[in-house]
């Protein structure tokens, strides 16, 4: 396996394994919508002292600041879990480069042509059908019309340069760490993976970069102090 596999393993072992980082989304975690709610209101504090420390991009300073909520409480949905593996490897492995986090990309709903570009199905898992998670609302004549639909809301970490085209991978041996799905594989498999995840991802491979670290690029002791990432 490459340097990138061991890498990201080590990220989602980092983050699932040793800090026990539960989600409120995942049944098996038992860990409530209150619960949740009270760990993401330290998320703004942990923002404003990420940028009074420098950090001027404000995608990463958002990831960042999920980062540190899991850390510290080990509660986190997938941006924050993500966003962990994220930090644990940018403080780590500084050699390990390109890193980032990506959200999936693709819904149902099309301004152009209605719900179309994701096309509805049942989930490769369990055979149910794909719980719709938002709504396209319309006015003719006063009346109000809300046609249900979905759109991708998941977030992994990726080790490596999946130089993505369009929001497509092109290239193997980058490797995606996906701590809340308790997955990690090559990007190539993302087609595979997303049908299995189709509760989140809806089935979509398509990707869009978020917060990301190239070559030389590193984030200073004072990040990893506000984040909570031990030496």
């Amino acid at each position: 396996m490459s340097d990138n596999f061991t890498i990201a393993r080590e990220a989602s072992n980092y983050v699932r394994e040793q800090m026990l980082v539960k989600a409120a989304n995942r049944e098996a975690d038992q860990i409530s919508a209150l619960q949740f709610d009270v760990a993401e209101q330290t998320k703004d504090p942990y923002g404003v002292q990420l940028r009074e420390a420098g950090i001027g991009d404000d995608i990463l300073v958002e990831c960042l600041a999920w980062a540190a909520v899991a850390q510290r409480s080990r509660i986190g949905n997938c941006i924050a879990m993500a966003s962990l593996a994220f930090a644990c490897i940018a403080f780590n492995h500084p050699d390990a480069r390109p890193v980032g986090v990506y959200g999936f990309m693709g819904s149902t709903f099309d301004e152009d042509d209605g719900f179309s570009t994701i096309t509805k199905r049942t989930m490769a898992v369990t055979g149910k059908k794909l719980e719709m998670n938002q709504e396209a609302v319309t006015y003719i004549d006063w009346v109000r019309t809300a046609t249900p639909g979905f759109t991708a809301d998941h977030a992994i970490c990726i080790v490596g340069d999946p130089k993505l085209v369009r929001g497509e991978v092109t290239v193997g041996g980058s490797y995606v760490c996906d701590p809340w799905a308790r997955r990690v594989y090559d990007s190539t498999s993302i087609k595979m993976e997303s049908e299995l995840l189709a509760r989140v991802t809806g089935g979509s491979t398509k990707l869009s970069q978020m917060a990301k670290l190239n070559t030389g690029q590193t984030l200073s002791a004072r990040v990893k102090e506000i984040i909570g990432i031990p030496a």
